[in-house]
């Protein structure tokens, strides 16, 4: 079995009480690790450092290294 970590962080810009509304409404929270999507939140995030993959709930570079490693020609 294969496993790994990665961190990133995402700064806030300060929001709005109808921004959070609007959000919640557009996009099914619930359904998101984190409870955001990528495409939704970026319009909140002030910076973003480490790796921006995070979005897709996997460090996409992480993996092709780990099915290059088990033969896989990514």
């Amino acid at each position: 079995m294969l496993s790994t970590a990665e961190a990133s962080e995402i700064r806030f810009r300060p929001l709005i009480e109808r921004q959070i509304r609007d959000y919640v409404g557009r996009h099914p929270v619930l359904q998101f690790a984190g409870a955001f999507d990528g495409d939704g939140v970026l319009r909140f995030a002030e910076s973003i450092s480490g790796s921006c993959n995070i979005f897709t709930a996997m460090p996409v570079s992480k993996l092709a290294v780990f099915l290059r490693e088990q033969g896989v020609d990514v």
